[in-house]
């Protein structure tokens, strides 16, 4: 069986406390990712490139973007969650594989 890393480790975790049917978008510095599933949800409905990050499928865009994305995934039905990721001293992770739970 192949170990998971950290990315995906994250991802389940946070699947887990927020549901399946969640997507999730990471604040990592100053884009947002998502992963798996919904990074090819995402990438279908807003025509983002998918990109393999850690082994696993990945979208990326700039901060900037963030409202306008967001929102119109809202308007299409999708329910979704964005993680601001942040250690122990409540600073910024600004790499979701450096994240430690």
């Amino acid at each position: 069986m192949k170990e998971k890393n950290k990315l995906q480790d994250a991802l389940e975790k946070m699947k887990i406390r927020r549901g399946n049917d969640i997507m999730i978008l990471f604040h990592n510095g100053d884009s947002f990712e998502a992963y798996g599933k919904d990074a090819q949800v995402i990438a279908d409905e807003l025509g983002l490139i998918t990109f393999t990050k850690d082994g696993m499928l990945a979208i990326s865009f700039p901060h900037d973007k963030q409202e306008e994305y967001t929102n119109r995934l809202l308007d299409k039905g999708y329910a979704l969650c964005i993680s601001e990721m942040r250690d122990a001293s409540g600073n910024f992770i600004t790499d979701i594989a450096e994240y430690n739970e």
